[in-house]
């Protein structure tokens, strides 16, 4: 990263002369005269004190001692060559070998210095980064002219310098460290290495550690650490064993300096020197990293934590970082990638920000260039840095950062670390002043997440500030479409329903239809293709009822220039409540049927102004939704002429500024025909959002009146049917189809019917009953025609066959009067409930009589289960094709009533009497079993039966409950 080399060149350029190591001290002193200059030796001497006496020797830790360097400059233009020659010999035998004579030019010949006269390159230039201290020229308009460095040199002279610098560095500089080095050796390390050395430790360590050696200075206490800081001398055996240590090092005898280190580090350690023993772990680490053959990684890594340790125990956290950069740059260097992170990462800490961030950010790229690149800490790691390059204020390398991380967790699903991410590169573009950028970051923040509450408000709030922003400045609307539109609320697509208006609601909407409408469906006499029936015709079920059918058939559902609603679930997935307003149905009208179902909408939401001449829309207010809350909206439209319309969705307004707009998109009926579609999932074309609005068709309503929410068993209470023709054409044939027959039992139409529950008289009758099988379940309401706005009233009984709560579901079905066909049959569905709770417990038993045969006696022994309620038993009725009951005896005054109490029992005996031939039917039909075996002779010959069940004549007796019982 360029931004990281110019931090690591500056920072590590910025350090100055340190006491604790000696790679900044001075090496040589270079002491330069004029050739011109009246009085050379004087001069020379009096820099030679000058240099002695510098300043940075006034602490102590410098050594002075240094070599001296001297250069006569001579000028070509303006001296003579052979007096600076013989200058410079006299200059050789006072001050020896170390002397050079450089010739330059001051003036370029016949021409004046300008920014056109430079001819060598300007190698000054990286020593010159401090502009603030940098002279600029002015011109005399007083405009600045840029600084030329070096304009009067020529080629010459710029070799001549580079020979200059290359003889004082081979032959005297190096040869001077050399020198130095043997005999630092000789005089301090050989002695420190033998047997006195090691036993001058040890006194050290153990009687002397409350004195200090010689040659140690004290420092200042070290601030904000409580420690005292310890400085050598120049003289001290621990400075010149560090020094030589230095030298060997910038020598390249790694092996040899590594040695030293080890050896003055005790030394340190012993006098609590911890900046220096910091120094020389410092070191010791380098120099392994160095040598040709690494010793151990577990030494480096020792090294690097005693260094960083130490450095940041003495305050000096600055020192600790560019042992970092050092050790960075070695083990990248040696393509130890794997080593890198927990070097840099130490380093990462609180006291700067921009080197934290640097360091994270060298170290997510390292993560990603080992043997086995770490994706995931990678981007981790980039994700650190961007939050730590924006506490230093340096947003643009922030940006870098967050947007190389989104593209690692884009599809991870990791919800925290993905909205940390897009929210940093929100606020970044909204700092560049780049709001289409900011509103694409911040889209991806409205959604489900684990962040708390106040967070995800925080989103949702920026993202409607810099929505609005966008507007004000540009007078239209963001584009949000391209990634992927509004994200909040949700729309459940599966739950998109076409429903027809009525006066029912969609709690009817329950129960299981399915068996119900199924057996219907094939019973239907009207209808012979039962695919046809479901794609072509509207189930107007529960009033405002989906049609289930036309969607499984995959074909648009019909429409009669009728009210339609069409319902969808809402769906708010963050934790904060927001306001969705303005709510208006995208509607595509053509003349012709839609060819496809795969279509993308224009998400623009409609002018308030603009009416449809081919449907009206219903308003919907206000919505207000909780934190993860769902809610069922209906949008009701009416088609105002012929045509196919699709609802293609749902445009809305977020929180009253954002306007959104949501695609409705079903699947169809999911493939299997081929091994492809087995084998994967494929799903056919839905068309269940289409409607084929044609000519006006009857509508129908039903209400029950009086219907009872509660039932004793066995009891029977007559309520009303009302039935309507809402729609604008005539009906015809309306049947229902019963969920639970056995609980009711449906009138004629307007027949007067009174209910009387007193006791009749014995009596005994017969009736011709039709005997052939048939579904009790579908009943026929007696009606020619049912004209447009009418209503009748058809009675219907209701019975509590059987104890428990019960869920009854109708289906009506009806025609046209004009339409003919399947396309005119159109089905109604409805539900109620009712509670039915117990009321008399009865067993019967029966024995032969012994008065008579063929004659027997009945017992109904009768129980109350209630514990509150009495009832009366009043009559007793039965039917029978050839027996018939009377009571035990009918000459005995009995009372009028049988009344039992709560949980009180009663017994009552009957006899049981064939009829006489008196009282059976003179009727000559064919027997049950008669025509049971003819039908079975038939079918067998495979003849056709031709001839209609016969009936059966059953005889009714009812007798009123005043003979021979008893109380138990």
């Amino acid at each position: 990263m360029p931004w990281y080399a110019e931090y690591r060149r500056l920072y590590i350029k910025q350090f100055n002369i340190s006491e604790h190591d000696t790679f900044n001290h001075p090496v040589a002193c270079v002491i330069a005269i004029s050739s011109q200059n009246p009085d050379p030796f004087n001069t020379l001497q009096q820099l030679h004190n000058l240099a002695a006496s510098a300043p940075i020797y006034d602490k102590g830790f410098i050594d002075s001692n240094i070599l001296r360097y001297y250069v006569l400059l001579h000028d070509n233009q303006n001296g003579n060559i052979t007096e600076s020659e013989q200058l410079f010999d006299k200059m050789r035998k006072t001050f020896g070998v170390h002397c050079h004579l450089l010739r330059i030019n001051s003036v370029i010949p016949d021409a004046t210095p300008t920014s056109d006269g430079q001819v060598v390159p300007d190698i000054w230039k990286s020593d010159a980064e401090d502009l603030s201290i940098t002279a600029v020229p002015q011109q005399a308009d007083g405009e600045s002219k840029a600084l030329v460095r070096g304009c009067c040199l020529t080629f010459e002279d710029f070799y001549l310098i580079q020979n200059f610098v290359k003889e004082m560095v081979v032959q005297s500089i190096i040869p001077y460290m050399e020198r130095s080095i043997h005999h630092w050796n000789e005089q301090v390390a050989s002695i420190r290495r033998g047997f006195t050395g090691r036993l001058f430790s040890a006194s050290r360590k153990y009687f002397g550690s409350s004195n200090k050696p010689s040659g140690i200075i004290q420092s200042p206490q070290i601030r904000g650490s409580g420690i005292s800081g310890v400085m050598y001398h120049h003289s001290a055996p621990e400075a010149q064993m560090r020094r030589l240590a230095d030298f060997a090092f910038m020598l390249r005898d790694y092996k040899f300096a590594l040695s030293v280190y080890d050896t003055v580090k005790k030394d340190y350690s012993t006098d609590k020197a911890w900046k220096y023993f910091a120094g020389a772990y410092e070191m010791m680490g380098l120099c392994s990293l160095m040598m040709e053959n690494i010793n151990t990684k577990n030494d480096i890594e020792s090294n690097y934590e005693q260094a960083i340790s130490n450095y940041l125990k003495v305050g000096s956290p600055e020192l600790g970082a560019r042992t970092a950069i050092f050790y960075y740059e070695m083990l990248r260097y040696r393509g130890m990638y794997k080593d890198i992170p927990s070097v840099l990462i130490r380093m990462s800490g609180d006291d700067s920000d921009l080197r934290s961030g640097l360091f994270l950010e060298q170290a997510a790229h390292s993560f990603l260039r080992g043997f086995r690149p770490k994706v995931r800490k990678y981007g981790a790691h980039l994700v650190l840095a961007g939050s730590r390059y924006i506490k230093a204020e340096q947003h643009e390398l922030a940006f870098h950062c967050y947007r190389a991380a989104s593209l690692v967790f884009e599809t991870k699903n990791w919800s925290l670390v993905e909205n940390h991410i897009h929210f940093a590169l929100g606020c970044q573009n909204v700092r560049k002043h780049c709001l289409q950028a900011a509103v694409e970051y911040f889209l991806k923040l409205l959604r489900e997440s684990r962040q708390s509450t106040a967070l995800q408000t925080n989103y949702l709030t920026e993202f409607l500030n810099i929505y609005q922003q966008y507007v004000q400045e540009t007078g239209q609307l963001p584009e949000l479409l391209p990634y992927g539109g509004l994200p909040i609320p949700i729309v459940d697509n599966s739950s998109v329903k076409v429903m027809l208006s009525s006066s029912q609601s969609l709690e009817h909407d329950g129960g299981d239809w399915e068996s119900v409408e199924q057996d219907y469906f094939l019973e239907e006499p009207y209808i012979q293709d039962k695919s046809t029936r479901h794609g072509q015709t509207v189930c107007a079920l529960g009033g405002m009822c989906w049609m289930r059918d036309s969607a499984v058939a995959g074909k648009p559902n019909r429409d009669f220039l009728e009210p339609v609603t069409i319902s969808f679930v809402l769906t708010n997935p963050m934790q904060v409540p927001i306001v969705i307003s303005n709510i208006s149905l995208k509607c595509v009208y053509s003349e012709q049927e839609f060819q496809t179902s795969c279509e993308s909408y224009d998400s623009t939401p409609p002018a308030d102004e603009e009416p449809l001449d081919y449907m009206e829309s219903g308003q919907v207010g206000d919505i207000n939704m909780e934190g993860d809350e769902q809610k069922m909206i209906t949008v009701a439209i009416t088609p105002k002429k012929q045509g196919y319309i699709r609802i293609a969705g749902v445009h809305y307004t977020l929180n009253h500024v954002a306007r959104g707009f949501k695609q409705f998109s079903k699947k169809g009926k999911r493939l299997n025909d081929t091994k492809e579609h087995r084998l994967g999932k494929f799903y056919g074309q839905d068309n269940s959002l289409d409607m084929v609005v044609t000519s006006p068709m009857p509508l129908l309503d039903v209400e029950f009146r009086d219907f009872p929410n509660i039932l004793f068993s066995g009891e029977v209470i007559q309520s009303t049917l009302i039935v309507r023709n809402i729609g604008q054409k005539g009906m015809k044939k309306i049947n229902v189809k019963v969920s639970h027959p056995a609980f009711f039992h449906i009138g004629q139409p307007s027949a007067e019917s009174t209910e009387d529950t007193s006791a009749c008289k014995d009596s005994l009758h017969t009736v011709d009953t039709n005997n052939s099988l048939f579904d009790p379940s579908v009943i026929s309401i007696s009606l020619t025609q049912l004209g447009s706005g009418e209503a009748v009233e058809v009675p219907i009984w209701v019975r509590g066959d059987k104890i428990g709560s019960h869920s009854f579901l109708y289906i009506f079905s009806y025609q046209s009067e004009e339409v003919t066909g399947a396309n005119s049959i159109r089905y109604l569905r409805y539900q109620n409930t009712t509670q039915v709770i117990p009321s008399l417990k009865i067993n019967a038993f029966t024995r032969q009589s012994t008065l008579r045969l063929n004659e027997f006696i009945l017992g109904l022994e009768a129980e109350n289960v209630q514990t509150g309620t009495q009832f009366e038993l009043l009559q007793l009725s039965s039917m029978s094709p050839y027996w018939k009951i009377q009571p035990i005896s009918s000459d005995r005054e009995l009372p009028t009533e049988t009344v039992i109490g709560p949980k009180q029992t009663t017994l009552t005996y009957f006899r049981i009497k064939q009829l006489s031939p008196e009282e059976l039917s003179t009727k000559e039909r064919m027997s049950p079993e008669l025509f049971t075996l003819n039908g079975l002779e038939s079918l067998l010959i495979n003849q056709k039966i031709e001839s209609a069940a016969p009936l059966t004549d059953l005889t009714y007796v009812d007798i009123p409950l005043v003979s021979d019982y008893r109380w138990q």
